[in-house]
Formats: structure tokens, sequence, C-alpha cells
């Protein structure tokens, strides 16, 4: 799994994390957690989903937000990365 964080299958009830989530902060781990225990019941995310997540961790919009600056740091870092040894547009379709 390398671009998510994690997934919830709601069929098996099973929950998946990325095996590098442990390195994260512990914001974002409580968030991630969350996110997908709450796929369990609401599968999609509509109104009652967030209603379930702010129920938890009122501040989840903030946690959101912080996971999101996170990704986007990680996917500059790669295009960098791959700027650096490859052609600019044998990097982008490995990147999107």
């Amino acid at each position: 799994m390398k671009t998510r964080w994690g997934s919830c299958n709601t069929l098996s009830r099973s929950i998946t994390f990325n095996h590098q989530l442990y390195k994260k902060s512990k914001v974002i781990i409580d968030y991630v957690i969350l996110h997908e225990l709450a796929h369990i019941p609401y599968p999609h995310h509509q109104k009652e989903f967030w209603d379930f997540v702010e129920k938890y961790m009122p501040s989840w919009k903030e946690k959101r937000k912080q996971k999101e600056r996170f990704r986007l740091s990680i996917e500059y870092s790669l295009q960098l990365i791959c700027f650096k040894h490859r052609s600019p547009s044998s990097c982008l379709n490995r990147i999107t």
C-alpha cells in the first residue's frame, strides 16, 4: 500500500494500514485509525460518516489537514527525487 495510510474492506470488516504509518505522529495515526474504523458502520463518506468521526474526534478537520500537509510534502519530495534521476514526463507518469 503505497498511496494510502489505511483502507477498510467493509465486506470482510478488515482494516489494513500502510506499513510506514507507525513512523508518523500520534495525531496522524489516531486520525487514520478512526477514519478507517468509521468505514465499518458507514462505508462511504456521507454525513453520518463524518458525524461519527466528529463524535470521537471533534478536531478531526485539523488532524486531516495535518495529514494532507504531510502527504503533499512527501509527494513533492518524491517529485524532486524523480526529476533528479529521470525526465520530467516519466516522473509525472509515475507520481500521478
